[in-house]
């Protein structure tokens, strides 16, 4: 196993797309660009030498998202994760 049972890291994850709102009959009502941009502090424990369990917590915030069926507001939130990665680290 590796020397550090505790890994701590910086993760961010960016991103651009389009939102909108159609009636039933699909008459576009509004589209908007956002941005979506979702910093993330994590933390890493060796389980085993092959398995890690790894959890975080970040915000996503949204930008662009301004018409009155949908804001920044409403998008962005708090995040949290939880996973097991398996595998050889070198760490």
């Amino acid at each position: 196993m590796p020397e550090r049972a505790v890994h701590f890291g910086l993760r961010s994850r960016a991103g651009w797309g389009g939102i909108g709102a159609v009636t039933e009959s699909g008459i576009n009502l509004v589209s908007d660009g956002i941005l979506i941009l979702a910093p993330e502090a994590t933390v890493e424990l060796n389980v085993l030498p092959f398995m890690k369990a790894q959890v975080g917590a970040g915000y996503r915030a949204v930008f662009g998202a301004n018409n009155p069926f949908m804001t920044n507001q409403d998008l962005s939130s708090p995040t949290g994760r939880f996973g097991l990665m398996f595998g050889w680290f070198g760490d």
